[in-house]
């Protein structure tokens, strides 16, 4: 199966400290799967996601549910010069799901603006 992202939707999806509730219920439920008559799955949907110092936080469970569940979703994951595990935290899940989950690495912290920029760019 391939995928294509051309003509999809990006969304910023940020994780706040002070949040209390889960991430992934900010994400819409009408978002549906839709195959193409080649047998590609069409990523309608792509939510960027910037992530610093997340890995004692990280929701892992709760984004890899969704990501299974929403195939036509490309989750980006910015890890945005994290000082902890962030991202071998973000390497297992897209790991698990390479269809429509990826990671970018920014070695340095360039803050949230920058990471969707650059989540937008990859």
């Amino acid at each position: 199966m391939t995928t294509s992202i051309k003509k999809a939707k990006m969304i910023h999806l940020e994780l706040a400290p002070s949040q209390n509730s889960n991430p992934i219920q900010q994400i819409s439920k009408t978002i549906h799967m839709k195959n193409n008559q080649e047998g590609k799955t069409e990523l309608k949907y792509g939510i960027i996601v910037p992530c610093y110092n997340e890995e004692e936080r990280f929701p892992y469970h709760d984004f890899l549910k969704f990501a299974r569940a929403n195939k036509d979703v490309l989750l980006c994951f910015v890890n945005d010069g994290s000082k902890d595990n962030t991202l071998a935290v973000l390497r297992g899940i897209e790991f698990e799901s390479k269809d429509n989950i990826c990671v970018y690495n920014m070695e340095k912290n360039g803050g949230k603006s920058e990471a969707v920029r650059q989540g937008m760019l990859h």
